[in-house]
């Protein structure tokens, strides 16, 4: 959603939301926006170079505090 005007990127983000929740679609979103992917919810999963550094569950809107692995919730399933 690069380039996008603010407005129409909430709408198109409130969409996508939409898909998720109410159609239990899962939705495979790539941003840079942390904020972004922590308001779609489930699940985030950072990468480096190509490889997983950080996975882990994370609330609809809740952000999570660091960008440090939580090595104990870590899972590459």
């Amino acid at each position: 959603l690069t380039h996008i005007h603010h407005e129409m990127r909430s709408e198109i983000l409130n969409l996508i939301e939409q898909l998720a929740v109410n159609r239990g679609t899962t939705v495979v979103y790539v941003t840079h926006e942390l904020a972004e992917a922590a308001r779609l919810g489930g699940r985030l999963i950072r990468m480096e170079e190509g490889a997983i550094v950080w996975a882990d569950a994370c609330p609809a809107g809740e952000i999570p505090a660091s960008d440090t692995p939580n090595r104990e919730s870590f899972r590459a399933d």
